[in-house]
């Protein structure tokens, strides 16, 4: 059992302080969908210093989860595709803040904490805000596309950056 931390109980994510601890000896995708923000809380691994691990392999499942997304709102399952959108909403999260060298503390703060950040979509926090309050609608669901897209192209630029400095 772990205690979600009162920074990390917000909707959609968490209903209850309390959620069951996932086997750990799960794939990083599988613990993120039982438990999100699951590393930030518990900082097992420490990916917002190893960003270049583990930010392609987010990119890598969104692809995955997009197809099935979009065959769920192909055949107007808003219900099923739900799920999938609040875990992929996390992913997208951990991956802006890891993407910036941050440690995600809590959400109850998100738009003060993505104010300084470097790399990050424009509007984001505005978009955030609407897929928070809207995670299972089909414009959520364009919208986290159009993020994870811009994502992978600022990443790209970050690398570039990163390797003249």
């Amino acid at each position: 059992m772990i205690i979600i931390p009162d920074s990390f109980q917000v909707q959609p994510f968490y209903y209850q302080k309390t959620i069951y601890l996932p086997d750990l000896n799960r794939s990083f995708k599988d613990i993120c969908r039982a438990v999100p923000f699951y590393y930030d809380m518990v900082e097992e691994e420490i990916f917002w210093k190893n960003k270049h691990d583990i930010i392609p392999v987010i990119f890598e499942w969104w692809n995955e989860e997009e197809q099935t997304l979009t065959s769920l709102y192909r055949e107007r399952n808003s219900k099923k595709a739900k799920p999938i959108m609040i875990t992929m909403i996390a992913a997208f999260i951990d991956c802006l803040f890891w993407m910036n060298n941050k440690k995600l503390t809590g959400l109850n703060q998100l738009k003060e904490a993505l104010a300084p950040f470097k790399f990050k979509p424009v509007n984001c926090v505005e978009r955030l805000d609407f897929l928070l309050l809207n995670p299972s609608q089909f414009h959520s669901f364009t919208q986290l596309r159009a993020l994870f897209l811009e994502m992978k192209k600022i990443y790209a630029k970050m690398k570039v950056i990163e390797h003249k400095v």
